[in-house]
């Protein structure tokens, strides 16, 4: 059953064109995945279902009855309200019960009322109408929802009277899902709700999108979530809209075939064109010599030929795609034992959050370090590169190795914010200007972006500079805390073909499990200020785990 649907929809923002005629449908109890590039829109579909934003062509349609949840991509971090006040606010329908409940009740307390027979009666005539629709629309199990779902997201012990503000991002996006999800709307819009949350909470969260009893779209860069819980995938590129059955990997698949498909008919294509731009010319260079009316017309008739097969909707030689961010991280052969750790402890007596920590790294391996929010993963990786001093224990860093080092919260670039990304770059590493805007505009920065203060920069932006710095120095040992955290997809998968080639030592904290699985060879997991080492990447960890558990 179609609950609601998109008709030849044109969206235009800030002069923009971010839609162009699209078409999708929401089904009843599909789980969809939306992807596409940072900054194409994909939050926009959402609120046009939602009816927060209006099209400025087409048609939005929903089916009588239907409701919508709309969860943020961020979630207000000002929020002064309550926890309990969040996920106890009911959904609008109960809301104009629960209202006109209130005033009836309000009404019967009016001696004018309690002393007059008939409008006694007329008053306990539409309770009791309020009280069944109050319960026919699960009203009198709202609360219990509420207690279910918190258990359902780890959250049972969170203290309700804590203010929104207070809370981690991760656990503001979970009260808010907690008070949508209550109110059982037939669809939830989820806009990038793994963003902030650590593995075991995103764990939780594909359990809960795939049990749940509505329809469920959820706009996410997690492909191992993609995976785990969608049954079609719609891709927004270049203002439209593509539909494709499936998870993310039959998605993946499907798409990388389009695209080989689509280099050998380019192929094909450019042969053609070659031909009859050859033929143009040959025909115009006759007309030249000789005033002939038929070499001209042959001419412009070969020209019109180009147009009509350039205009074809098969025509693929000129079809806009984004472009795949390029990079290479290259570094020099160091010594064997890329890094040691050994007892090492950060943090004193009853706060101490790294014990006795030891870890080998020999030159080549991939190491992952997982663990939940506030473990010390962050914490680690920057007293490896020496940012924070060990309480006590050793680091060692091999003879001959070249840190490269990238920042979840991308700190190298602090101290840049007004520089440009060429300046900062320049200062870097000799390089002429052409050079530097050459390496940025691989990196699908804009050339407009390039002489502006790096403040301006999108997170995804920083992030791409922060690995062109990387590369300059070509490092044999890279530290990496979260370097997924604000890429697109594609720049995600890019970045770990990348790290694939990279010939030297890597040691990558991450809740990205789709990369860990992709990438490393070896799992840390930090646990109680102490790493557990597992083979293989983090579905291979995991399921060591679930058997330790058994």
């Amino acid at each position: 059953m179609t609950l609601a649907r998109l008709e030849s929809v044109v969206l235009v923002r800030g002069g923009r064109r971010l839609f162009d005629s699209i078409h999708a449908e929401l089904h009843s109890g599909a789980r969809i995945g939306l992807v596409g590039a940072n900054g194409c829109g994909k939050s926009s579909p959402l609120r046009l279902w939602s009816g927060e934003l209006e099209p400025d062509a087409g048609r939005v349609s929903r089916a009588r009855g239907v409701t919508f949840g709309l969860l943020d991509q961020q979630p207000k971090a000002t929020d002064t309200r309550r926890a309990r006040e969040v996920m106890h606010t009911l959904p609008e329908r109960l809301a104009r019960i629960h209202a006109r409940l209130a005033s009836i009740e309000a009404r019967l307390a009016e001696p004018r009322v309690y002393e007059d027979s008939e409008r006694l009666a007329r008053a306990l005539t539409q309770q009791e109408t309020a009280l069944a629709e109050w319960m026919s629309h699960g009203g009198e199990r709202h609360a219990a929802r509420v207690r279910e779902l918190l258990a359902v997201f780890g959250l049972s012990e969170l203290d309700p009277d804590r203010r929104m503000h207070e809370l981690s991002g991760g656990q503001r996006k979970l009260v808010t899902l907690v008070a949508l999800a209550a109110g059982r709307p037939s669809i939830l819009l989820l806009d990038e709700p793994d963003t902030h949350l650590d593995i075991e909470a995103r764990s939780l969260l594909e359990t809960f999108v795939r049990r749940y009893e509505g329809t469920v779209l959820v706009v996410s860069h997690d492909r191992y979530l993609l995976d785990a819980c969608t049954t079609s995938i719609f891709e927004l590129e270049s203002g439209r809209l593509r539909i494709y059955p499936g998870n993310y990997s039959t998605y993946s698949t499907a798409r990388s075939l389009e695209r080989l498909h689509q280099e050998r008919q380019r192929a094909v294509q450019d042969k053609e064109v070659a031909r009859i731009q050859a033929s143009i010319r040959r025909f115009e260079h006759w007309a030249s010599l000789v005033a002939n009316e038929r070499h001209i017309k042959q001419a412009r008739s070969r020209r019109r030929q180009l147009k009509r097969m350039q205009a074809s909707e098969d025509w693929v030689g000129g079809t806009h795609r984004e472009r795949a961010m390029q990079l290479r991280i290259a570094g020099k052969h160091g010594s064997r034992q890329a890094l040691q750790l050994r007892s090492l402890s950060y943090g004193y007596d009853e706060s101490s959050i790294l014990s006795e920590v030891n870890l080998d790294v020999t030159h080549g391996e991939r190491v992952g370090i997982v663990g939940p929010n506030g473990c010390g993963k962050s914490t680690l990786i920057r007293v490896i590169r020496g940012e924070l001093a060990a309480s006590s224990g050793v680091v060692r860093i091999g003879t001959g190795c070249q840190v490269g080092y990238f920042s979840q919260e991308q700190s190298e670039l602090r101290s840049f914010e007004d520089h440009s990304p060429i300046d900062y770059l320049r200062q870097r590493a000799s390089l002429r200007r052409e050079e530097v805007v050459n390496r940025l505009l691989q990196l699908r920065l804009r050339y407009a972006q390039l002489d502006r203060p790096i403040r301006e920069l999108s997170g995804g932006e920083r992030s791409r500079l922060s690995l062109a710095q990387i590369s300059l120095q070509e490092p044999n040992l890279l530290l990496m805390d979260e370097p997924t955290n604000h890429l697109d997809i594609a720049s995600a998968e890019v970045l770990g073909s990348i790290l694939e080639r990279f010939e030297g030592s890597l040691v990558v904290a991450s809740h990205d499990r789709y990369f860990l699985d992709q990438i490393v060879d070896r799992i840390e997991w930090l646990e109680q200020g102490r790493l557990i080492s597992y083979p293989g990447g983090y579905t291979d960890a995991l399921d060591h785990r679930t058997q330790e558990n058994a």
